[in-house]
């Protein structure tokens, strides 16, 4: 886990990494202008019957298609290309640059060595996640709804909280419960130890006690603070439902096997 938990922004010098979450030094460098005179300098290649281009012979004049792709460098270049990653290549020769892009930023990770672009002082790339992390317990069908979720909650908050109330439905029929009504799901989970003043927080942000919202709908009201407050809510569920009594069951289960059959005898007692 992070040591620390800092959202990117263009004013710091270290932050969590929009590409490998860790909390890393950032070093910043600007971008400058090379002009290129072909019409479409887009390129995606085909790895299996490679034809050299032009350009990448002068960058890989030493490059053999025959070698192991693992290692040869210009079959490097076009894994990472195809892939969409965005990434930095030294070319064979120097160039000087005199133009320069302002309001253009790049941030490279000291740790995963990644880059990521800035507009001004806003993050285009990649997609900044939401800086929560997942209850570790969540089944993975709705771990994958809670991590769409904090990929579009700034763009689409209100797209966020209607994942997230599936997720809350999904996760409420996993314990047991029937997944129709949250509302009725979050009692009985009350009944079954959840605290009480959960439920009272979900009914501040409409997700029960309100026929008018439904899960995996959008609701026009929602927003920002409603999608941030239901990604706790899902994580608080896990850890009072899932995480913790599997943690006692844990601790319950490393006793010595003598402590275990003097509890099972004083139980068995009891029920006498």
């Amino acid at each position: 886990m992070n040591l620390k938990n800092k959202v990117a922004a263009i004013t710091e010098n270290s932050f969590n990494c929009p590409h490998c979450e860790v909390f890393s030094i950032q070093h910043w460098e600007r971008v400058f202008i090379k002009k290129n005179n072909e019409v479409n300098i887009f390129s995606k290649f085909d790895e299996e019957s490679f034809l050299p281009h032009s350009d990448l012979i002068k960058i890989f004049p030493k490059s053999n298609s025959e070698m192991n792709h693992a290692v040869d460098p210009l079959h490097e270049f076009i894994k990472k290309t195809n892939s969409g990653l965005v990434f930095y290549q030294k070319t064979s020769k120097s160039e000087f640059c005199v133009t320069t892009i302002e309001n253009l930023y790049i941030s490279k990770c000291f740790a995963c060595k990644k880059i990521a672009i800035w507009a001004h002082d806003k993050l285009v790339y990649p997609a900044q996640k939401y800086q929560v992390e997942a209850n570790s317990d969540l089944p993975d069908d709705i771990l994958v709804d809670f991590e769409e979720a904090r990929a579009i909650v700034d763009d689409s908050p209100r797209g966020a909280a209607a994942l997230l109330r599936l997720a809350i439905q999904k996760l409420c029929k996993h314990l047991g419960k029937p997944g129709k009504k949250i509302n009725d799901d979050i009692a009985s989970l009350v009944n079954d130890g959840l605290s009480p003043k959960i439920q009272q927080a979900l009914d501040l942000v409409r997700v029960v006690g309100n026929d008018a919202v439904h899960p995996g709908e959008l609701n026009l009201n929602d927003n920002k603070a409603i999608a941030y407050k239901l990604f706790d809510f899902v994580n608080i569920i896990a850890e009072e439902m899932i995480s913790r009594p599997k943690e006692i069951e844990d601790l319950y289960n490393g006793l010595p096997a003598s402590k275990l059959e003097g509890i099972e005898k004083r139980d068995n007692g009891k029920k006498k």
